[in-house]
């Protein structure tokens, strides 16, 4: 739709949308399947995301073997484990006791790759991160 006009309804609505945004931690998660549909969905709308000189440097993995969130969940477990060496000692007691992954609990995961280009990216010379900041915007859309 070239030139979309976004009505005031359409802006409410879209804050609306990023003021109730919320980050799911893994007691919050159904055992229910999730559909192929609703995962293309998702999946679709990452790939919407702006990304910096139209590199789109994503990648995606979906996870649905149990086998396989084992053994994200048991990788997860020790990159959290050398991470709260350097927490603060008064953030320490509360960040420990947030469970911050529901790699388990969840029905389908979805691994999220920042792949950088082997060719020139047209707003990466001065600022080679904008790369991973395009997956940044990826995530966010999902």
């Amino acid at each position: 739709m070239p030139n979309k006009q976004y009505t005031s309804n359409d802006q409410r609505l879209l804050e609306d949308i990023m003021r109730h945004r919320r980050d799911d931690r893994g007691n919050n998660f159904l055992d229910t399947d999730v559909s192929n549909i609703v995962v293309k969905n998702i999946l679709q709308a990452a790939t919407l995301a702006p990304s910096v000189g139209f590199s789109q440097p994503w990648e995606f993995v979906v996870i649905r073997c149990n086998k396989t969130k084992n053994q994200v969940a048991d990788s997860f477990k020790l990159e959290n484990q050398k991470a709260e060496k350097n927490l603060a000692a008064k953030n320490k007691k509360r960040i420990i006791r947030l469970k911050l992954e529901g790699i388990l609990e969840a029905p389908v995961n979805i691994a999220v790759f920042y792949k950088p280009s082997v060719a020139p990216v047209l707003g990466q010379n001065s600022t080679p991160e904008m790369g991973e900041y395009s997956v940044i915007c990826a995530v966010q859309n999902m």
